[in-house]
């Protein structure tokens, strides 16, 4: 019998579950625990920790530990190792515990080639985090791997405990992030309504809180210490060992009212502040404290249970209840606000610590480790020439008896009798007479197969032919029949036939069932012979704004250059072919054929960016900078209240951001801007007339006040004719309008550009932008060429400076082969 693995690599702690198609057995650490620390400790002599060990060494020794590795998969940030004097990923650091976890299991059931694996990732990881998620696992030596979103694994063991007829919520909270999902079962058939999360929700963000309002505002008022001592190099370990108190605290809290949040001078390893005084902390906490101070990310919790709640068009008062998933889920208090803000009762047997881990286990069985996909009831028939008759039945099924359906086939004469034996239990359903057709119901099923023969009789009792000797049906926890995908995945294509402005081509809505598979007609835009330097760009993105496209999250690009093949050319309109399948996990892959040049191209490809996680705490702010800027213009505009809650998260957030370096709050800031991208989007197609008009107005307006002057009269004829397209194409729910307004600003920058004094107001902007840029130094030499160029009247070098100054501007690194323009169309 074969055995499935079920690994959930948490951000703080993990575990790993077998099962065999009957029982589920978890896995315990080498300390008896069910659950395994995600820690990683390296001593002097190089030797790893994994787990426990490792969880303690670092409150020592915090330089040569990594923890909470799992918020960084898929980001281009590492964790710096003392003792190896190298950077680890969290990609090599996830693959180490892995390797830990996967050690655990008997080696018999680790050396089965029919051995398949289900590691879990949140719904709300994005592509780039899936994949780094697959590469820690092949990095760890793991085969016959699939991903699957922990929500579904935790359904799996929530329909284990006896949930079979339900509608209900998954709120799983664990170290690192929020999911939720909207789950029916109905006699243990599963669907999935909707499912959603926040990547920047969990038990850390609470130990992060703690530190920030109470270790550090104690640090502060009894030290004397930099104003960024949080930040500084010489206060690392003061800080990464303050961390791991205020977690321990925090879980000392689930049992107690009230600790201390407590580190002696030993325990800091004679830290001293500015005046040479040793440093301690001993602050007295509360689970009041400690409860108010979770209670911002809890309201964000509810406010995304409430909305895939909605979204699935349910309201909380249908539900039966909520399944709670997760360590933090363990914390009484938090349990009771989630029932009392939702209105609905928890319940279910679950163990939160390893649900994920042994639904996935249970996951695995259901998977078809030979294509990927998830095996549905399986309908088998089976015809009899012989006989007369055809058998069928679902060869997958919750249920505690299977029924086997008989049917007489056209022509057959008479009266047949069928038996159904059970293989090795005795059972029989006596020899029932068919003359049209017949339903048997089988004896009660045990969990995982169980095998009939079914025998056929003529009238007189002689045996007949059957159609088939043997049948296997396999009993099962539950069987999914829907699992919604978490986002939107599109391709960049230019949306007009004039203009550069550009359209998502959708291959998979959020929402969509998967698995998904589909193949799709482009061509080209720009012609590419062998051997040139030229590409064809794939630009992928993830997200539902529609407009503009780069207001999503960039995922990558799959490239096609000359260099790519031998011989032919790719002439403009030729017909370039994408065969793409998004798996039941979500992520996605592609194939792009070429029959012009009989080339195939990026099959196993990783095209995945890592930018986004590159981007530093200055680039970070930044964008959130802009981003407000653009939240303040457009509440002006349309007075829409939707926007004020977003924009004061993300202040809030981008001041934290540009005072800290620390990888996790840049990512908060990140998820902010996203989420306030979002919202902006929502808000833009709700006034799309009314913003449509005041960005026409905007053009006509900053035309005939910097451009009349120096346009040549076919310019201003044309600029006039885009004016009357534009109007007519405003009242467009398409994007024609777009592409208009983007040719209207193209020709006023053309005239513009052959300004001198626009060329100096142009550099003199760039100069005062000097904190923006990613080489000050160089920005600061530039400046000084510039006016020197200006003081020359040397206009066209100081064109070529105002260009190199504005490549220097800081932007998230993933924008870098965003920015690059789409040169594919639709079919």
């Amino acid at each position: 019998m074969t055995t499935y693995c079920g690994i959930d690599l948490g951000t703080t702690n993990s575990a790993i579950a077998t099962f065999d198609g009957r029982d589920v057995k978890l896995y315990k650490s080498p300390e008896m625990n069910d659950v395994t620390p995600s820690a990683l400790y390296f001593d002097k002599r190089g030797n790893r920790y994994v787990g426990t060990r490792a969880f303690q060494s670092a409150m020592r020794n915090p330089e040569n530990a990594a923890l909470g590795f799992k918020r960084q998969l898929g980001h281009a940030s590492t964790i710096r190792i003392e003792s190896l004097k190298r950077e680890l990923s969290a990609e090599e650091c996830s693959a180490m515990l892995l390797t830990t976890l996967y050690a655990y299991v008997e080696e018999s059931v680790r050396n089965d080639p029919a051995t398949g694996t289900v590691i879990t990732v949140p719904a709300a990881f994005n592509q780039m985090q899936r994949a780094a998620t697959a590469e820690a696992a092949r990095l760890a030596g793991i085969p016959r791997v699939a991903l699957m979103q922990e929500p579904v694994a935790a359904v799996m063991s929530a329909m284990r405990h006896g949930l079979r007829n339900a509608t209900f919520v998954i709120f799983d909270l664990g170290g690192g992030t929020l999911d939720v999902a909207l789950a029916q079962s109905t006699d243990g058939r599963v669907t999935l309504l909707e499912h959603g999360g926040i990547q920047m929700c969990g038990g850390r963000d609470f130990d992060r809180a703690l530190l920030q309002h109470e270790v550090i505002r104690y640090l502060r008022s009894n030290f004397h210490l930099p104003e960024d001592f949080a930040t500084r190099q010489e206060y690392r370990t003061l800080m990464r060992v303050a961390t791991w108190a205020a977690e321990r605290a925090k879980i000392e809290l689930s049992i107690r009212d009230s600790c201390a949040i407590s580190l002696t001078e030993a325990d800091l390893n004679s830290v001293r502040d500015l005046d040479g005084q040793d440093i301690y902390v001993d602050i007295p906490i509360t689970r009041s404290v400690l409860n108010e101070l979770m209670a911002p990310k809890l309201q964000e919790a509810i406010e995304e249970t409430r909305r895939a709640v909605r979204s699935a068009g349910y309201e909380t008062s249908q539900l039966d209840g909520i399944v709670f998933v997760g360590g933090p889920t363990q914390y009484q208090p938090l349990r009771q606000f989630v029932e009392s803000e939702l209105g609905v009762r928890g319940f279910g047997d679950a163990n939160p610590m390893t649900a994920v881990a042994e639904g996935a286990a249970i996951f695995a069985e259901s998977m078809n480790w030979e294509t990927g996909a998830v095996k549905g009831a399986g309908l088998v028939a089976h015809d009899g020439e012989g006989a007369g008759v055809s058998i069928s039945f679902a060869a997958r099924t919750p249920d505690e008896r299977a029924t086997i359906a008989i049917q007489r086939k056209e022509g057959g004469r008479g009266t047949v009798q069928v038996e159904v034996v059970g293989q090795g239990d005795g059972w029989t359903s006596g020899r029932i007479p068919v003359t049209n057709s017949a339903l048997v119901e089988t004896a009660p099923l045990r969990m995982g197969e169980n095998h009939f023969s079914v025998k056929v009789f003529s009238e007189i009792g002689e045996p007949l032919p059957t159609p088939v000797d043997a049948i296997t049906i396999t009993r099962t926890h539950a069987t999914v029949e829907a699992i919604p995908a978490s986002s939107s995945i599109g391709i960049e294509v230019i949306g007009g036939a004039e203009g550069t402005a550009t359209v998502l081509d959708y291959l998979v809505r959020k929402g969509d069932t998967l698995e998904t598979r589909g193949r799709r007609l482009f061509r080209a835009a720009t012609a590419i012979k062998a051997g040139e330097q030229k590409e064809l760009l794939f630009k992928i993105w993830e997200g539902e704004i529609e407009a503009p496209v780069n207001d999503n999250r960039f995922i990558g690009v799959l490239r096609i250059a000359g260099t790519d093949f031998e011989f032919g050319e790719i002439a403009v309109g030729t017909a370039i072919y994408c065969s793409f399948v998004v798996g039941v996990s979500g992520a996605l892959s592609m194939e792009i054929e070429v029959p012009a040049i009989g080339g195939s191209f990026g099959r196993g490809q990783n095209f995945y960016s890592h930018g986004e996680g590159a981007v530093t705490g200055a680039a970070a702010t930044l964008e959130a900078q802009r981003t407000l800027t653009q939240l303040r213009d457009l509440a002006e505009a349309t007075a829409d209240p939707a926007l004020a809650e977003v924009e004061d998260k993300v202040r809030r957030l981008a001041t934290r951001a540009g005072a800290s370096a620390d990888a996790e709050d840049v990512g908060e800031v990140a998820e902010a801007v996203q989420a306030a991208r979002t919202a902006m989007a929502v808000v833009r197609k709700s006034h799309q007339a009314r913003l449509r008009q005041n960005a026409l107005q905007d053009v006509i307006d900053a035309f005939h006040h910097d451009a009349i002057g120096d346009a040549r009269r076919d310019e201003a004829d044309k600029f006039s004719r885009l004016c009357r397209s534009a109007e007519k194409d405003s009242r467009d729910p398409g994007n024609s309008f777009d592409i208009v307004l983007e040719q209207l600003w193209a020709l006023y920058f053309d005239i513009l550009n052959r300004n001198d004094s626009y060329i100096v107001q142009r550099f003199h902007a760039l100069a005062r932008g000097g904190d923006s840029s990613m080489d000050r130094q160089k920005h600061d030499a530039l400046v000084e060429l510039g006016e020197a160029a200006i003081a020359r009247r040397d206009i066209r070098n100081l064109r070529v400076l105002c260009s190199e100054m504005s490549a220097l501007q800081i932007r998230p690194p993933s924008r870098e082969d965003a920015s690059m323009d789409a040169n594919i169309r639709r079919g």
